[in-house]
């Protein structure tokens, strides 16, 4: 009897380990314009996660469980707004954000590389999981992109210093590629979060998650949501933030903002 109760309290305590999803995404430093300003080369990280919560977050915030890491390297053209998948480096986490990362235009190639933080392991989703030969290679070696040939090799020397580069700011980055969905950057969400219509509509209406992931929740569904389904999702939403008090409504006001302006702006013209 004792240890049916143990076993029943660990249940009780491991089911709410984690907390609602989250998504976050970062550019990586030296995103860089070629010559005439119609490409921009630069680093991409997107992670899905479910933060530590509970008994999970002690002592230090704890590890949250991964559902999706990605870190890759994109070409886009500001004229035709083509967006160039130029090499997938895979589940390479080591804190996004503080990643190492170079990009450099020639005539006609990319050379790129990507290191981890000084005096850093590098991390992948899947810790078991080897790295590649040509993602173990970069940390010490540039990786160039034939831009004629679409094809990609390694090189043992480059001096970037020598060649001439305009570097691309993050506003200028987020202002280029906001339009994008989570399906433009190869991201499959009914992979990541299968959910149902339905719930995902609660989740919106209740503000769950993250306000990043409920973008990409509702540019998931704009292609099959009505104008009149996006009012009453939004009509929903002013009731349920309606129904709380005190802080948790001051909170959910200032989450709902947002999330009200995405559905607003995925609403189709009206046919007169």
């Amino acid at each position: 009897m004792r240890n049916l109760l143990i076993s029943i309290g660990c249940v009780i305590l491991l089911s709410g380990c984690y907390g609602e999803i989250h998504l976050t995404t970062n550019f990586g430093f030296g995103a860089t314009y070629s010559d005439d300003s119609t490409q921009v080369v630069f680093f991409k990280f997107i992670e899905f996660y479910r933060p530590a919560k509970g008994i999970s977050a002690f002592p230090d915030g704890g590890q949250p469980k991964m559902l999706y890491v990605n870190s890759s390297l994109y070409k886009l053209n500001t004229q035709t707004q083509e967006l160039l998948l130029v090499h997938d480096f895979g589940s390479i986490r080591a804190y996004n954000a503080r990643l190492r990362t170079f990009t450099r235009f020639t005539d006609s190639s990319i050379v790129f590389k990507i290191a981890p933080p000084s005096e850093s392991k590098l991390k992948t989703k899947d810790p078991s999981r080897e790295v590649d030969s040509i993602m173990n290679s970069s940390f010490k070696d540039w990786l160039i992109y034939d831009l004629n040939t679409k094809t990609i090799r390694k090189i043992e020397e480059f001096d970037a210093d020598k060649i001439p580069y305009r570097e691309v700011s993050f506003d200028e980055l987020r202002r280029l590629t906001s339009h994008f969905t989570m399906e433009d950057w190869g991201v499959n969400l009914n992979q990541i979060c299968p959910q149902y219509k339905r719930k995902r509509l609660k989740g919106i209406v209740q503000l769950k998650n993250n306000s990043d992931y409920r973008d990409a929740i509702i540019d998931l569904l704009a292609p099959e949501l009505s104008n009149k389904e996006i009012e009453i999702t939004i009509h929903r939403i002013n009731k349920y933030v309606d129904s709380k008090q005190g802080y948790e409504r001051s909170k959910l006001i200032y989450l709902k903002e947002r999330t009200i302006e995405k559905l607003k702006s995925i609403k189709k013209p009206e046919v007169e």
